[in-house]
């Protein structure tokens, strides 16, 4: 099977508009990509080729060999797409439009190749079946996280620990337009944040939120269940990279608890005398970490609506949230 390109037919493609298209999401991305259709480094062949892909030169096709997924009783190949914006960035929501046929590279092709290419015909070649174009769907921008997380010892460890830090294209954020009635012209807001969890579980089959604590290096900030990483500094910046670091205790809410004392002994003391009469401050025997990115279309929320203290957003489940629109869920254990 084959993505038709260009090169032989090329003129024949796009009189009948087999070439592969990709694009970007008018509504959520600011930036274009390089071309309406698809480009020869737009498609990625891995280093484990596992679908036996390549490319051929001729007739400008990328071409694949299925394999048979028993579990879903179905023929299948993979496609590893890397679409980027002009200046090689990543899109937030490009949409890709494939064109597809059956590919027999030792069949006859009964077109003369001296023969001057508009005047070659496509059934003329059996190498390549009628061409078949996909629905429109779009693509996920990537994520890279880095993870150090030192899960509290059941017996001796009061303390979790959670240093991430996510890498991405600022261009790959959901850029929402909008009209400045002000200012009478269209402006672009970012619409996109990432919401760290510690959860805790003693079966590790039902998970809660744990309440934690942001590590600023010198003190601790106010509990929470749930911390945002991007922050309008950041976004002012155009910076590429989000990082926190929280710290966390076994039990769910440590932050019902009376500690006002700086002595880790007397601490331990109050904790262990006021345990009984916080029945929301339970223990837990397995940790995880909840990474996910959100997205909305309400010009109404802005990134500081997550940096509030009792920010509504993240008092509750952010994946129960009808505002908000779900983009990535990486649980890390």
């Amino acid at each position: 099977m084959g993505f038709v390109g260009r090169i032989l037919y090329n003129k024949q493609f796009k009189e009948n508009d087999l070439i592969s298209k990709a694009g970007r999401d008018i509504v959520s991305d600011k930036y274009s990509n390089r071309s309406q259709y698809l480009q020869y480094d737009d498609i990625v062949i891995p280093k484990i080729n596992e679908y036996k892909a390549g490319y051929d030169n001729e007739l400008g096709i990328y071409h694949f060999l299925p394999s048979f997924d028993i579990e879903k009783q179905l023929w299948k190949f993979e496609v590893e797409l890397d679409i980027k914006t002009k200046d090689g960035k990543q899109l937030h929501n490009p949409f890709i439009n494939f064109s597809i046929v059956h590919f027999q590279p030792f069949s006859i092709n009964y077109n003369d190749k001296t023969a001057d290419t508009s005047l070659l015909v496509l059934k003329n070649d059996c190498r390549i079946s009628d061409a078949e174009n996909s629905t429109w769907c779009y693509l996920l921008p990537e994520r890279k996280l880095s993870v150090y997380f030192d899960k509290p010892n059941w017996l001796f460890d009061k303390w979790g620990n959670v240093d991430l830090t996510v890498s991405f294209d600022y261009e790959s954020l959901h850029h929402f337009i909008y009209y400045d009635e002000n200012e009478k012209n269209e402006k672009w807001n970012i619409h996109s944040n990432f919401i760290l969890t510690v959860e805790g579980s003693d079966d590790e089959l039902l998970w809660y939120p744990v309440n934690s604590q942001i590590d600023n290096g010198n003190n601790l900030a106010e509990w929470g269940f749930r911390h945002a990483l991007l922050t309008p500094e950041i976004l002012e910046k155009e910076e590429n990279l989000a990082s926190i670091k929280i710290k966390f205790e076994k039990r769910s809410n440590p932050s019902s608890k009376i500690e006002t004392t700086t002595s880790d002994n007397e601490r331990d003391t109050i904790e262990t005398n006021q345990y009984a009469k916080y029945d929301d401050s339970i223990k837990y025997s397995h940790f995880r970490v909840r990474f996910v990115e959100v997205e909305w279309f309400n010009n109404d929320i802005s990134i500081n609506a997550f940096l509030t203290k009792d920010s509504e957003y993240l008092k509750h489940d952010i994946l129960n949230n009808e505002d908000m629109r779900i983009r990535y869920v990486e649980l890390i254990y």
